[in-house]
């Protein structure tokens, strides 16, 4: 029977490394003979712990594979963040669905069964890619993830049925490597760094140094061996060393199967990486996990017991102080027996998807470059997916130039609006001027109208006075008497023109005199008789006499 495994089992990094030999192990205590093909991006060989193939292959190979089998580790994700560096070998194959999802479902089209090895996946997948995973899912002969949160992803991408929690396949490390084994795997690396006492592995990455710092002040009777767990994450056992000179470094990074048996034989470990508290914890060793990336499948690990997370304040304190009694205990904690009885199950489950895949070999149709075609049409669909997230993205740059343009003439249009507000503020006021001098108006309007109306009384008062009084001289020119006393009247009328005519007669003869008198005295400087001796005539009345 032959088997493909499918992951970035070709990367440095001790957990991606593990899941073929474990693999190896439990299906060949089930199945006898069969031969596990590991399939990553690039080729590995010489001094690896077994042969990479690349997936390039995959195509020709399928025919002769009895089960596809992906994972396990944390590769349901399409980021493209793996590792540094880490891309496929052409560009045919699509980034990072082609190491995982690309296989089984051209797997599932050529008719091989898939299984799955309990790997995780990344939260909210693109919605291009639901439809893809849960074909995958559908089409899989078994479906296993490692974490609720998995399996929750998996059935909301719409797969019907329930997806199989199980542990990480790492915890059944100690059935490939037992304890008894691990003394002697171990045995040549610690002569090398010169480590005969109790020692700690300790992870080559900065989260450790501050746990290390109280380590070494509170004085451990344990040498420091510090491993590069995961070489292609960033681990460096300089890191440490450089720091602690007491410290020594596993370096070059040491064979997967003698950093599984170092740690099997430590009293304890430090670090951030999962493999590395899995691996100590199947051994029975305490755990001080330093802080990293928040992640679901860390969640894995809460039952532990004897696993302590480190942080700064009294937390960390209070976890260096537990962590430090229990260095160097030997302990199965009830959680990883547990476990270990959950993947004898699993691993079940995937020797009976290998052995119905062995029957149903020689019914496949020969369909040739499935895996090829299948990469095509992820990354054509990736391809369209950036190609809208891009037009989406162009469209809200636009939306915030717009935005930012509107900001930039905010303090315009605020003074603008302060302006109208203020002419509204003077326009209000003068409408209540306005309105005030109208009510004023209005008021003095009134006491017009209520004069007007009073003179309007007078007057008709006043006209039916003369009404009547016209009435009364009307009658009186039309009574007898009136009549009568006519001609007396006229004479009286006579009488008076005629006074007036020789009064004005005598003014004038006066006047005459005088003009004459006045000529005489300028002439002869004395004056005429009949003159004053200012040359004005005498008044008749002061001398009795009267003009003749």
């Amino acid at each position: 029977m032959r088997v493909g495994l499918c992951g970035t089992f070709d990367i440095e990094n001790f957990g991606d490394v593990l899941f073929p030999l474990v693999a190896r192990h439990e299906l060949g205590a089930r199945l006898g003979d069969v031969g596990i093909v590991a399939y990553s991006y690039g080729e590995k060989a010489g001094d690896w712990p077994y042969e990479v193939r690349s997936l390039r292959h995959l195509d020709d190979d399928l025919d002769e594979l009895d089960a596809i089998v992906v994972g396990g580790g944390h590769i349901l994700r399409f980021d493209k963040a793996i590792a540094a560096g880490y891309q496929p070998p052409v560009p045919s194959i699509a980034h990072p669905g082609g190491y995982w999802l690309a296989p089984m479902l051209a797997a599932i089209a050529r008719g091989v069964p898939v299984a799955w090895n309990a790997p995780s996946a990344s939260p909210d997948p693109p919605d291009w890619a639901r439809p893809l995973l849960a074909l995958a899912a559908l089409g899989s002969a078994y479906v296993s993830v490692r974490d609720q949160a998995s399996a929750r992803l998996i059935e909301r991408a719409g797969v019907p049925t329930a997806v199989s929690v199980v542990p990480d396949s790492v915890f059944g490390l100690p059935r490939v490597y037992p304890s008894e084994r691990c003394s002697d795997l171990a045995a040549p690396l610690l002569r090398k760094l010169g480590v005969s006492g109790p020692f700690l592995v300790v992870q080559g990455t900065p989260t450790v140094l501050p746990p290390l710092e109280g380590l070494v002040a509170a004085g451990i009777d344990h040498d420091i061996v510090v491993v590069p767990v995961g070489p292609a994450l960033g681990d460096d056992a300089a890191i440490v060393v450089d720091r602690f000179p007491g410290a020594v470094a596993c370096d070059p990074w040491p064979d997967v199967a003698t950093l599984a048996a170092l740690i099997a034989c430590s009293g304890g470990v430090i670090g951030r990486s999962l493999h590395l508290s899995i691996t100590a914890l199947a051994y029975g060793h305490p755990v001080l996990r330093t802080v990293g990336p928040l992640a679901e499948k860390y969640l894995a690990l809460e039952p532990a017991r004897r696993l302590w997370v480190w942080a700064e304040g009294d937390q960390g304190a209070a976890s260096l102080r537990a962590f430090v009694t229990e260095l160097g205990v030997t302990c199965a904690e009830p959680f990883v027996v547990t476990a270990g009885e959950q993947l004898t199950g699993h691993w079940d489950r995937v020797a009976d998807v290998v052995t119905s895949g062995s029957r149903t070999r020689t019914k496949r149709a020969n369909t040739a470059a499935t895996f090829e075609a299948v990469n095509g049409l992820l990354i054509d669909a990736e391809t369209r997916a950036n190609r809208a997230d891009a037009q989406l993205a162009d469209a809200g740059a636009r939306v915030r130039a717009l935005a930012e343009e509107g900001v930039a003439n905010e303090a315009e249009w605020r003074q603008e609006v302060t302006e109208l507000e203020r002419r509204l503020e003077a326009a209000s006021t003068a409408l209540a001027e306005s309105e005030t001098q109208a009510a004023a108006l209005r008021s003095s309007l009134g006491s017009k109208l209520k004069e007007l109306d009073a003179c309007s009384v007078r007057v008709e008062a006043i006209e039916a006075e003369l009404a009547a009084g016209r009435t009364a001289y009307e009658t009186m020119l039309a009574s007898r008497s009136r009549r009568l006393t006519r001609p007396l009247r006229q004479a009286r009328s006579r009488l008076r023109r005629a006074r007036r005519r020789l009064s004005a007669r005598a003014r004038g003869e006066d006047h005459a005199r005088e003009d004459s008198c006045h000529r005489c005295y300028h002439d002869s400087g004395q004056p005429t008789a009949g003159m004053t001796t200012h040359g004005v005539p005498p008044s008749p009345g002061r001398h009795g006499s009267q003009p003749g």
